[in-house]
């Protein structure tokens, strides 16, 4: 899998509607097999935006 995007803050901005508000869920690393193999994907919050519903993926905040 290719590098998720940074961490965009605790009110993140749709990439494609740019609205600013979206529900957050984390995930964790998995590894998905499919049709040509596996697919590592690491842990990662998945962002939902509330108006036009678009899903995405970042990577998750590091304090530090």
């Amino acid at each position: 899998m290719d590098e998720l995007p940074a961490y965009s803050g605790a009110e993140p901005e749709c990439p494609k509607c740019k609205h600013r508000h979206a529900s957050t869920n984390w995930r964790c690393e998995v590894r998905a097999v499919g049709f040509q193999g596996g697919v590592d994907v690491p842990e990662h919050l998945e962002r939902v935006c509330s108006r036009c519903g678009y899903c995405w993926k970042e990577a998750v905040h590091n304090a530090g």
